[in-house]
């Protein structure tokens, strides 16, 4: 097993083996599968190999609930079959349970808020200080007014 992310997932390498043993000699054997992990939002199988012995033809479908089969054949005479899945697959861990929703009273107790809370606030208009006022009377009337345009007109987009 191999960490992906530390506390993200995991990315393991699985194996299984299914042996088979005939009490005599066996012409050919018709078999299906499902041994390939299912890709889900928490789990995603990043390559899969089904194998068997003696060598079949292996032919895959997904059925009707969403299962990938491998379906195959032998057509040699043998005794004993052994199939073996391999698969590396990738995890995620579940989602966070979502918070629970906070009142109005636990947002205004002042140590749900920092100093910076106030410039979240919205403000109905810019103030208007005296500092403010003998700083724009200190502007050329040509600055009291910014108009725009598109391309523009100069480097800095004023005119």
């Amino acid at each position: 097993m191999i960490p992906v992310t530390p506390g993200q997932g995991w990315r393991l390498s699985v194996q299984h083996t299914t042996g088979y043993r005939y009490g005599k000699e066996v012409a050919a054997s018709y078999n299906e599968a499902r041994l390939i992990p299912r890709t889900t939002p928490r789990q995603l199988p990043l390559g899969t190999r089904v194998t068997t012995s003696p060598a079949g033809r292996p032919i895959r479908y997904v059925d009707y609930w969403g299962n990938q089969v491998v379906a195959f054949d032998v057509h040699i005479p043998h005794t004993e079959l052994t199939v073996t899945s391999s698969a590396v697959v990738e995890t995620s861990p579940p989602p966070l349970a979502p918070p629970e929703p906070a009142s109005w009273a636990v947002l205004r107790d002042p140590g749900a808020t920092d100093p910076f809370t106030e410039y979240l606030m919205p403000r109905l208009g810019p103030r208007r200080t005296r500092s403010w006022r003998r700083l724009r009377g200190l502007w050329p009337p040509s600055m009291t007014r910014w108009t725009w345009s598109w391309p523009p007109a100069t480097g800095c987009g004023r005119r």
